[in-house]
Protein backbone atom coordinates (compact mmCIF):
# COMPACT_ATOMS: atom_id res chain seq x y z
CA UNK A 1 0.00 0.00 0.00
CA UNK A 2 0.99 3.77 -0.41
CA UNK A 3 2.31 5.24 2.94
CA UNK A 4 -0.24 7.19 4.48
CA UNK A 5 1.17 10.33 4.68
CA UNK A 6 1.93 10.74 1.11
CA UNK A 7 -1.68 9.31 0.66
CA UNK A 8 -2.92 12.50 3.00
CA UNK A 9 -1.06 14.82 1.55
CA UNK A 10 -1.48 14.26 -1.93
CA UNK A 11 -5.34 13.69 -1.57
CA UNK A 12 -5.41 16.50 1.11
CA UNK A 13 -4.13 18.76 -1.61
CA UNK A 14 -6.72 17.43 -4.31
CA UNK A 15 -9.36 18.04 -1.33
CA UNK A 16 -8.17 21.65 -0.90
CA UNK A 17 -8.44 22.16 -4.69
CA UNK A 18 -11.84 20.82 -5.08
CA UNK A 19 -12.89 23.13 -2.23
CA UNK A 20 -13.55 19.99 0.11
CA UNK A 21 -13.13 18.03 3.03
CA UNK A 22 -10.42 14.98 2.37
CA UNK A 23 -13.04 12.83 4.21
CA UNK A 24 -15.13 13.40 0.66
CA UNK A 25 -12.83 10.56 -0.38
CA UNK A 26 -14.00 8.51 2.27
CA UNK A 27 -17.67 7.94 1.16
CA UNK A 28 -19.21 6.16 -1.55
CA UNK A 29 -20.44 7.68 -4.82
CA UNK A 30 -19.68 10.56 -7.21
CA UNK A 31 -19.77 14.21 -7.15
CA UNK A 32 -19.57 16.97 -9.78
CA UNK A 33 -17.79 19.96 -8.75
CA UNK A 34 -17.73 23.36 -10.78
CA UNK A 35 -14.44 25.38 -9.46
CA UNK A 36 -13.67 29.02 -10.69
CA UNK A 37 -9.88 27.48 -11.53
CA UNK A 38 -11.74 25.50 -14.72
CA UNK A 39 -13.66 28.57 -15.47
CA UNK A 40 -13.47 29.05 -19.86
CA UNK A 41 -11.08 26.09 -20.37
CA UNK A 42 -14.78 23.88 -21.30
CA UNK A 43 -12.41 21.55 -19.41
CA UNK A 44 -13.14 18.21 -16.95
CA UNK A 45 -11.40 16.01 -15.04
CA UNK A 46 -12.61 12.60 -13.34
CA UNK A 47 -10.15 11.30 -10.08
CA UNK A 48 -11.61 7.96 -9.16
CA UNK A 49 -10.10 7.94 -5.38
CA UNK A 50 -10.92 4.63 -3.66
CA UNK A 51 -14.69 4.40 -3.77
CA UNK A 52 -15.55 7.71 -4.71
CA UNK A 53 -15.20 9.77 -8.44
CA UNK A 54 -15.02 13.38 -8.54
CA UNK A 55 -15.84 15.31 -11.51
CA UNK A 56 -13.93 18.19 -11.60
CA UNK A 57 -15.07 20.75 -14.63
CA UNK A 58 -15.02 23.92 -16.15
CA UNK A 59 -18.37 25.87 -14.07
CA UNK A 60 -20.33 26.37 -17.26
CA UNK A 61 -20.11 22.08 -17.69
CA UNK A 62 -21.23 21.81 -14.08
CA UNK A 63 -25.10 21.57 -14.81
CA UNK A 64 -24.55 19.85 -17.76
CA UNK A 65 -22.89 16.84 -15.74
CA UNK A 66 -24.96 16.60 -12.95
CA UNK A 67 -26.29 13.39 -14.63
CA UNK A 68 -23.31 12.14 -13.20
CA UNK A 69 -23.69 12.67 -9.10
CA UNK A 70 -24.76 9.85 -7.68
CA UNK A 71 -24.00 7.68 -4.36
CA UNK A 72 -22.29 4.83 -6.46
CA UNK A 73 -19.35 5.28 -8.24
CA UNK A 74 -19.55 5.94 -12.29
CA UNK A 75 -17.75 3.61 -14.31
CA UNK A 76 -15.24 4.90 -16.76
CA UNK A 77 -17.63 3.99 -19.60
CA UNK A 78 -20.73 6.17 -18.06
CA UNK A 79 -18.03 9.30 -17.34
CA UNK A 80 -16.94 8.71 -21.07
CA UNK A 81 -20.81 8.55 -22.38
CA UNK A 82 -21.71 11.78 -20.76
CA UNK A 83 -18.67 13.55 -21.92
CA UNK A 84 -18.79 12.44 -25.32
CA UNK A 85 -22.80 13.39 -25.24
CA UNK A 86 -21.87 16.87 -24.67
CA UNK A 87 -19.02 17.27 -27.39
CA UNK A 88 -16.19 16.89 -25.08
CA UNK A 89 -13.11 14.82 -26.77
CA UNK A 90 -11.19 12.16 -24.17
CA UNK A 91 -7.60 13.30 -23.45
CA UNK A 92 -6.85 9.68 -22.26
CA UNK A 93 -6.90 8.04 -18.53
CA UNK A 94 -4.09 7.68 -16.27
CA UNK A 95 -2.73 6.15 -13.30
CA UNK A 96 -1.01 8.46 -10.88
CA UNK A 97 1.62 6.45 -8.49
CA UNK A 98 3.12 8.04 -5.13
CA UNK A 99 5.77 7.20 -3.27
CA UNK A 100 7.64 7.94 -0.04
CA UNK A 101 10.08 5.51 1.35
CA UNK A 102 13.57 5.20 0.50
CA UNK A 103 14.71 3.23 -2.88
CA UNK A 104 17.70 1.38 -3.45
CA UNK A 105 20.27 2.95 -5.47
CA UNK A 106 19.72 2.17 -9.42
CA UNK A 107 23.17 0.94 -9.70
CA UNK A 108 25.07 1.88 -12.83
CA UNK A 109 22.74 2.32 -16.44
CA UNK A 110 22.15 -1.01 -18.24
CA UNK A 111 25.67 -1.62 -20.48
CA UNK A 112 26.45 -0.33 -23.38
CA UNK A 113 24.83 2.68 -21.62
CA UNK A 114 26.34 5.64 -19.14
CA UNK A 115 24.18 7.49 -16.80
CA UNK A 116 24.63 10.99 -16.26
CA UNK A 117 22.80 13.55 -14.18
CA UNK A 118 21.86 17.07 -15.84
CA UNK A 119 21.38 20.62 -14.46
CA UNK A 120 19.39 23.47 -15.99
CA UNK A 121 22.55 24.82 -17.61
CA UNK A 122 22.68 21.38 -19.95
CA UNK A 123 19.22 22.29 -21.82
CA UNK A 124 20.75 22.61 -24.94
CA UNK A 125 21.72 18.78 -24.78
CA UNK A 126 18.07 17.98 -23.58
CA UNK A 127 16.78 20.19 -26.87
CA UNK A 128 19.22 17.91 -29.28
CA UNK A 129 17.89 14.55 -27.55
CA UNK A 130 13.82 16.22 -28.37
CA UNK A 131 14.46 16.81 -31.62
CA UNK A 132 16.01 12.95 -32.75
CA UNK A 133 12.50 11.72 -31.08
CA UNK A 134 9.11 11.60 -32.05
CA UNK A 135 7.63 14.99 -31.70
CA UNK A 136 4.39 13.21 -30.26
CA UNK A 137 6.29 11.34 -27.91
CA UNK A 138 7.89 14.54 -26.58
CA UNK A 139 4.61 16.44 -26.46
CA UNK A 140 3.18 14.12 -24.31
CA UNK A 141 6.06 14.23 -21.43
CA UNK A 142 5.74 18.19 -21.70
CA UNK A 143 9.48 18.86 -23.14
CA UNK A 144 8.15 20.04 -26.49
CA UNK A 145 8.54 23.90 -25.28
CA UNK A 146 11.90 24.34 -23.03
CA UNK A 147 12.00 27.86 -23.19
CA UNK A 148 10.79 27.85 -19.24
CA UNK A 149 12.83 24.77 -19.28
CA UNK A 150 12.90 24.23 -14.94
CA UNK A 151 13.29 20.28 -14.08
CA UNK A 152 14.17 18.78 -11.10
CA UNK A 153 16.15 15.02 -10.75
CA UNK A 154 17.31 15.09 -14.13
CA UNK A 155 18.88 11.78 -14.92
CA UNK A 156 20.25 10.67 -18.24
CA UNK A 157 21.32 7.57 -20.35
CA UNK A 158 23.74 8.11 -23.09
CA UNK A 159 25.61 5.99 -26.11
CA UNK A 160 28.89 6.47 -25.99
CA UNK A 161 29.05 4.81 -29.50
CA UNK A 162 27.61 7.59 -30.79
CA UNK A 163 28.99 10.83 -28.74
CA UNK A 164 29.81 11.44 -25.20
CA UNK A 165 26.40 13.89 -24.73
CA UNK A 166 24.66 11.81 -27.24
CA UNK A 167 21.36 11.24 -25.14
CA UNK A 168 19.03 8.54 -25.68
CA UNK A 169 16.73 8.22 -22.14
CA UNK A 170 15.47 11.14 -20.20
CA UNK A 171 13.68 11.89 -16.24
CA UNK A 172 12.58 14.82 -14.41
CA UNK A 173 10.17 16.05 -12.50
CA UNK A 174 8.11 18.98 -12.66
CA UNK A 175 6.68 20.61 -8.68
CA UNK A 176 3.01 19.26 -9.18
CA UNK A 177 -0.01 21.49 -9.88
CA UNK A 178 -1.09 22.16 -5.81
CA UNK A 179 1.90 21.56 -3.82
CA UNK A 180 5.81 21.38 -5.02
CA UNK A 181 6.79 18.90 -2.58
CA UNK A 182 5.58 16.54 -5.08
CA UNK A 183 7.23 16.39 -7.94
CA UNK A 184 5.40 14.59 -11.37
CA UNK A 185 8.29 12.48 -13.39
CA UNK A 186 8.00 12.13 -16.94
CA UNK A 187 10.32 9.61 -19.13
CA UNK A 188 11.53 9.56 -22.88
CA UNK A 189 12.94 7.39 -24.05
CA UNK A 190 14.63 7.24 -27.84
CA UNK A 191 12.21 5.15 -30.32
CA UNK A 192 15.64 2.80 -31.43
CA UNK A 193 16.81 1.91 -27.49
CA UNK A 194 13.74 1.03 -26.19
CA UNK A 195 13.03 -2.13 -24.31
CA UNK A 196 16.99 -2.27 -23.16
CA UNK A 197 15.61 -1.22 -18.98
CA UNK A 198 16.40 2.20 -20.14
CA UNK A 199 13.04 3.31 -18.57
CA UNK A 200 13.37 1.74 -15.33
CA UNK A 201 17.07 2.91 -14.96
CA UNK A 202 16.04 6.79 -15.77
CA UNK A 203 12.98 6.92 -13.40
CA UNK A 204 14.51 4.74 -10.84
CA UNK A 205 17.91 7.14 -10.95
CA UNK A 206 15.53 10.64 -10.41
CA UNK A 207 13.19 9.35 -8.14
CA UNK A 208 16.03 8.28 -5.67
CA UNK A 209 17.24 11.69 -6.80
CA UNK A 210 14.29 13.85 -5.77
CA UNK A 211 13.80 11.31 -2.35
CA UNK A 212 17.23 12.67 -1.70
CA UNK A 213 16.13 16.40 -2.26
CA UNK A 214 13.48 15.61 0.16
CA UNK A 215 10.74 15.94 -2.67
CA UNK A 216 7.85 13.18 -2.98
CA UNK A 217 7.78 11.29 -6.47
CA UNK A 218 4.65 11.09 -8.72
CA UNK A 219 4.66 8.56 -11.38
CA UNK A 220 1.39 8.43 -14.22
CA UNK A 221 0.92 5.97 -16.83
CA UNK A 222 -1.78 5.27 -19.31
CA UNK A 223 -4.09 2.64 -17.78
CA UNK A 224 -3.25 0.43 -20.49
CA UNK A 225 0.60 0.73 -20.20
CA UNK A 226 1.11 -2.15 -18.33
CA UNK A 227 5.48 -1.68 -19.07
CA UNK A 228 4.73 1.56 -17.15
CA UNK A 229 2.83 -0.12 -14.38
CA UNK A 230 5.40 -2.70 -14.35
CA UNK A 231 8.33 0.35 -13.70
CA UNK A 232 6.21 1.73 -11.08
CA UNK A 233 6.19 -1.45 -8.98
CA UNK A 234 9.54 -2.54 -9.27
CA UNK A 235 10.97 0.44 -7.83
CA UNK A 236 8.52 0.73 -5.73
CA UNK A 237 5.47 3.33 -6.46
CA UNK A 238 2.24 2.34 -5.09
CA UNK A 239 -1.10 3.73 -6.85
CA UNK A 240 -2.92 6.75 -5.77
CA UNK A 241 -5.51 7.45 -7.97
CA UNK A 242 -6.87 7.07 -11.67
CA UNK A 243 -7.80 9.95 -13.84
CA UNK A 244 -9.14 10.86 -17.00
CA UNK A 245 -9.04 14.20 -18.75
CA UNK A 246 -11.71 15.82 -21.10
CA UNK A 247 -12.13 19.07 -22.99
CA UNK A 248 -13.95 20.97 -25.93
CA UNK A 249 -12.89 19.67 -29.70
CA UNK A 250 -12.32 23.63 -29.95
Amino acid sequence: MIEASVREAFLGGLADQLGRDITLFDTVGTSVIGRDGRAGTGSATCYWVGRHAVVWCDPALEESLASLTSDTVATTDEVEGVMTSLGLTPLGAAIMHGLGAPVADPGPAPSPYEGRSLTIADVDLVRAFTSRCDPSDVEDVLLDDLDDFDEAGMRVAVDPTLGPDHIVAYASAMDWGWNATFADIAVLVHRDHRRRGLARWVVHATTAALLTEGRIPLYRHDVDNLGSAAVARSIGFRPLVTLAGYRRAD
